[in-house]
């Protein structure tokens, strides 16, 4: 009791002593990007996108986030923001971090509701924090990021008080964000994503830099200098992927998941799982594991948004991503977020015969220890239920 009352008012002091945002602008990571030819791809891709209405548009968005996870070139973007963050971050925090974060890219089609985000903070607790990058790929010509005001961030550190905030002003971060930019922030910052109000496309990569390893994946700089031998087998060769193929994959794949969890005719999913693996090789199962895992976060933030989408009749997104999740984790466990929201789910509705395949194939993959048992409690608590 007396520890769990002292660790409430270190984060409530951490939460009050280390909220701040800034910015930089560095000539390296604009050219890096204007050469990289990962990024023109994107650029290209996503001026064929127009519709965020549609649910084929929406998986098309969800599979270039999830190609992307695997790009040498943004690791190497990722690296780059490491490198040209800290040199202010020393100057004005004395922060030195040791590890940046996996890629993880944010696509705001315009007027797409489903990226519309909610105030809140990137906090976890850690012993030495962490710093939030933002970096544009594209010119975001509209008020990407709101944040709150003095006030507002302050009563946000204290418990219980996300209604509170609510009543507070959100205010522009800035009214455009460039290439070459990159916005950052400490873990405590009060922020949220604004609605793309333009006709264009816009897109940014967020890695976090920190003192220690990160959960959702990072990489460790040694004297200044990223080992590839780190990410090696993390990347893919994107010229030996066909986007399109994948594209068709992940469309037909949700559309044949969306048909069970209406029927409820779980039990087929297995088969369906076995000839994806049979079909495709490692890397188009690892990119599809991933975009299920991205497909099922967007349908359990904004549910009602997804059943008003035309081309797929959804008439049951709760269970959906449940689902997508568990398939996710089956094809690779290639997002570790997908067992942080299953967590606290019994999902009784899954057939027994479903888990056990699930059980089976979750114990043929090297899982770092901390998902692992998290995916240990999901399992028991299923069965205590």
């Amino acid at each position: 009791m007396i520890y769990t009352i002292t660790k409430k008012i270190k984060i409530i002091y951490h939460k009050l002593s280390n909220n701040w945002s800034s910015d930089v602008f560095s000539s390296k990571i604009l050219d890096f990007q204007n050469k990289s030819k990962f990024i023109q791809f994107l650029r290209v891709e996503l001026s064929k996108i127009k519709n965020s209405d549609s649910f084929e548009d929406q998986i098309k968005k969800n599979v270039l986030r999830s190609i992307g996870k695997y790009s040498e070139d943004l690791i190497h973007l990722g690296f780059l923001i490491f490198e040209e963050t800290s040199i202010k971050l020393y100057k004005t925090k004395k922060y030195i971090p040791s590890y940046f974060s996996s890629p993880y890219l944010m696509i705001h089609l315009p007027d797409d509701k489903s990226e519309e985000g909610t105030m809140h903070s990137d906090y976890e607790y850690t012993k030495d924090g962490f710093v939030t990058c933002w970096t544009p790929l594209e010119t975001y010509n509209f008020p990407a990021l709101l944040t709150l005001g003095k006030l507002g961030q302050i009563i946000s550190a204290f418990p219980r008080t996300n209604n509170l905030i609510s009543f507070f002003k959100e205010k522009e971060i800035s009214k455009k964000a460039i290439i070459g930019e990159v916005k950052f922030w400490s873990e405590c910052f009060m922020h949220k994503g604004n609605r793309n109000s333009t006709k264009t496309s816009s897109f940014v990569l967020v890695t976090k830099l920190s003192k220690e390893p990160l959960q959702i994946g990072s990489y460790k700089i040694s004297q200044g200098k990223l080992d590839k031998a780190l990410y090696q087998k993390n990347i893919i060769n994107l010229t030996e992927i066909d986007h399109k193929e994948i594209y068709q994959i992940a469309f037909d794949l949700v559309k044949q998941v969306n048909e069970i969890n209406n029927s409820k005719n779980y039990f087929s999913i297995i088969s369906i799982i076995e000839k994806l693996k049979k079909q495709y090789n490692s890397n188009y199962i690892k990119i599809i594991s991933f975009f299920l895992s991205v497909q099922a976060q967007r349908l359990w933030m904004r549910p009602n948004y997804f059943e008003t989408l035309k081309d797929l009749k959804i008439s049951n997104p709760y269970r959906l991503w449940i689902v997508l999740d568990l398939l996710s984790i089956i094809l690779g466990f290639e997002n570790t977020s997908s067992i942080q929201r299953l967590k606290g789910k019994s999902v009784k509705f899954i057939p027994n015969t479903l888990m056990q395949y699930a059980e089976k194939c979750v114990d043929s993959f090297e899982i770092e220890k901390t998902y692992l048992t998290l995916w240990n409690q999901f399992i028991n608590k299923r069965k205590i239920h």
